[in-house]
């Protein structure tokens, strides 16, 4: 590699790596959250893969200066310059890396600097570069550097060709396919797509999944001309037709061959693969739009799984190859998630183009600075100075370097002091008087309210713990006081204190004219647990307002034992059904540690409130009824196994399988059809609870379900039971 194009490659890979880094980066971020549609992606994906090549390639062609600013790797001098009449360093040029490089005022007289306008007085100070000795170890270093990539990019681009030629000879010699209704089916969606070119449609022995080769051709393996039913296989080719129509074979290879030449950038890996997947939706799209089958194209997607044993060393354009995305297209497909049929917007290719322009004048650049223009001052101002013109004799790609370098300084120097010279406009410009603030409206007048509350408050001293007597007392006085607010504000505050001084006080405040007060009360004396306020509790029980039974219903659960059987049948009797619920919840944490029998009153109240029209009231009933040790299963309970709604059915499953009679078993059975997958596995595991030989038989009969949860579910249950 000549000398003279080391700094130039140099410079240009940098600049790729750095901007190519920077737009993988931003699509992995935008596609990751924000993007998700398939043509999107693959869209950004590609444009961010070849994005980095034509930033680059602007950035070191055209010469300028992004608005990010340029890092410029400093060279050793190409020729040896003389300041002064003295020698400034001989030898080859080298290549300093990254470092600007300094700048020093030197003197020159006039006989010394013949190229010096005639205006200027001798001994002018003139701010040159500080021309560094010429470094051979660096130049080396960078040679071998870019050599040492030159090589294993072609090695590594050389065994993909090699390893791409071997998965080829391992398929087999490919045979044209002569099933004329293949080919009509192939015709026909060739047609329905707009494809122009024919396409050839081969087979192979060796061949496991069906792939799309170069442009024209379709290899399908032996098993898809026999194992698929024709529905499959119009599903089939028409997914590959779609690969042959987006070229995904020459983007495929195209990307293969970026990922190892510029193996610098792991990234490039990150976008092959988001590639492939969004090609592979985009086809699956295709081939449902054309056939109008996605539950078809799934089921083949199936099949040809189970031909793929092992990924191939090299990527193909297959149907099935990426099988780590073959569940979620499986998903997609029978979920009807699938695009419509748009053909793709011109504000998406502008998008993508408006991406990489950006980047293109926005991302910093490197560049190489030019040692024949050393003497230009970088802050903006060119003085004159010895500057080494190529030899004419010099090739033309020498000249060319020459040049651009030559124009680059000197762009830099026009556009800094067009900078400078525009902020110093701009300073000088008189800012306009800032229009005065309108006045603020006057504050309201504190409520009487607030102003009593705070009266109380400040009496009150120290943190929220009583520690000198005076909070508690002044609170339990702001219950009895005449304003709501205060009351409401009172009520909360003793709440938070949790003084058992305030119990009392609390309890009366039961009987507050205020819903609200006495709902927050009600609430506060649940966490006390102290039973003279159970009296109070239950008799809000009968309250005007649903809030306040609800609150005193809650607070009730944390006394068990304590609540009176006609409390408990007067909340399950109550028009709302949150307070059922309620209601329901109670009486399930009643005698529930002890194991106690129930109250045959609340249970056939509960059994009463499973055909209740509410689903959260039934679904309620049934997981009381499993607290209440039944030995058999009530009629209504076995009813609620045909309830429509499958949340129901799966808890009356549950309950079924803890009271463990025989009798439901022909109930469970049904259930194992059931169309939710939850209600079938619940009605495995009841059937595996009941110690009856007809449920022994029903998970045996369930071995056969469609569903391989269920087969898998029961398969566990019959093991346990041998084990047992």
């Amino acid at each position: 590699m000549r000398t003279d194009l080391i700094p130039l490659f140099g410079s240009w890979l940098l600049t790729y790596l750095l901007h190519s880094t920077l737009l993988l980066g931003i699509v992995w971020l935008v596609t990751r959250r924000l993007v998700a549609t398939a043509a999107v992606r693959d869209l950004l994906w590609k444009a961010a893969l070849l994005g980095g090549f034509a930033t680059a390639t602007l950035q070191q062609g055209l010469g300028f200066e992004p608005l990010g600013g340029a890092l410029a790797l400093q060279l050793g001098d190409a020729t040896p310059q003389r300041l002064g009449g003295s020698t400034a360093g001989e030898g080859a040029p080298g290549w300093g890396g990254l470092l600007p490089a300094t700048a020093e005022p030197v003197t020159v007289p006039t006989e010394a600097a013949p190229t010096a306008k005639a205006h200027e007085p001798p001994g002018t100070p003139i701010v040159r570069r500080a021309v560094e000795p010429p470094n051979r170890r660096a130049d080396w270093i960078v040679r071998t550097a870019l050599g040492g990539w030159a090589a294993l990019a072609l090695a590594f681009c050389g065994l993909y060709l090699v390893q791409r030629a071997r998965a080829l000879r391992r398929i087999g010699p490919r045979r044209q396919v002569s099933d004329a209704a293949m080919l009509d089916m192939l015709d026909a969606l060739r047609r329905a797509g707009n494809v122009r070119r024919i396409i050839r449609l081969t087979a192979a022995e060796g061949l496991a999944s069906p792939v799309a080769l170069g442009h024209d051709e379709i290899a399908l393996p032996d098993a898809a001309l026999t194992d698929l039913d024709p529905d499959q296989q119009r599903c089939m080719l028409a997914h590959e037709l779609a690969h042959l129509e987006r070229r995904d074979p020459t983007w495929l290879a195209l990307a293969c061959l970026v990922e190892r030449a510029f193996f610098l950038q792991p990234l490039n890996r990150l976008a092959r693969i988001r590639i492939q997947e969004a090609a592979e939706y985009l086809c699956d799209d295709w081939a449902v739009h054309r056939t109008g089958s996605g539950l078809s194209l799934a089921a083949c997607l199936v099949k040809v799984a189970e031909w793929v044993d092992t990924p191939r060393a090299v990527p193909l354009v297959g149907m099935a190859e990426r099988r780590s995305q073959l569940v979620s297209r499986i998903h997609r497909l029978l979920e009807g998630h699938i695009v419509p049929a748009t053909p793709r917007s011109l504000w998406l290719l502008a998008g993508a183009v408006t991406l990489v322009g950006l980047t293109a004048v926005a991302a910093p650049g490197i560049t190489a600075a030019s040692p024949e223009l050393q003497g230009v001052d970088t802050t903006g101002v060119a003085h004159a100075a010895p500057v080494a013109e190529p030899d004419s004799g010099a090739p033309w790609y020498g000249r060319l370097a020459h040049d651009m370098g030559v124009a680059r300084d000197r762009a830099r120097v026009e556009a800094r002091r067009a900078l400078r010279e525009a902020r110093t406009a701009m300073a000088s410009v008189p800012k306009p008087p800032r229009p005065p603030s309108p006045p603020l409206p006057p504050l309201p007048p504190v409520a009487a309210s607030v102003a009593r509350m705070d009266a109380v408050w400040s009496r009150i001293a120290g943190p929220q713990r009583d520690t000198n007597s005076i909070a508690v007392p002044a609170l339990i006085e702001a219950l009895r006081d005449g304003d709501v607010e205060v009351r409401r504000a009172a009520a909360r505050s003793l709440g938070n204190l949790e003084d058992p001084r305030s119990i009392p006080a609390l309890i009366d405040a039961l009987r507050d004219s205020d819903a609200g007060i006495r709902a927050c009360v009600a609430g506060t004396l649940g966490q006390f647990e102290d039973k003279r306020a159970v009296p109070g509790l239950v008799a809000l029980l009968k309250d005007s307002n649903r809030d306040v039974r609800h609150s005193a219903l809650s607070s009730l659960e944390n006394f068990r034992d304590q609540v009176p059987t006609a409390a408990i049948l007067s909340a399950l009797g109550d028009e709302d059904p949150e307070i059922k619920v309620a209601a329901l919840n109670l009486a399930r944490s009643c005698d529930c540690e002890e194991q106690k029998p129930q109250d045959p009153r609340i249970v056939q109240a509960v059994i009463g409130l499973i055909p209740n029209p509410n689903a959260e009231v039934r679904e309620g009933a049934i997981n009381a009824l499993q607290s209440f040790g039944l030995k058999e299963a009530p009629a209504p309970l076995l009813a609620a196994a045909k309830d429509k709604d499958p949340d129901v059915r799966e808890q009356v499953a549950e309950a079924l399988g803890s009271i463990g009679d025989p009798r439901a078993v022909p109930a469970l059975r049904e259930l194992l059809t059931d169309g939710n997958a939850d209600v079938r596995e619940q009605a495995v595991n009841a059937l595996s609870e009941i110690r009856d030989r007809s449920a022994l038989e029903a998970l045996v009969g369930a071995l056969k379900s469609p569903d391989p949860a269920v087969r898998r579910s029961a398969a566990d249950a019959l093991g346990q039971r041998e084990e047992e």
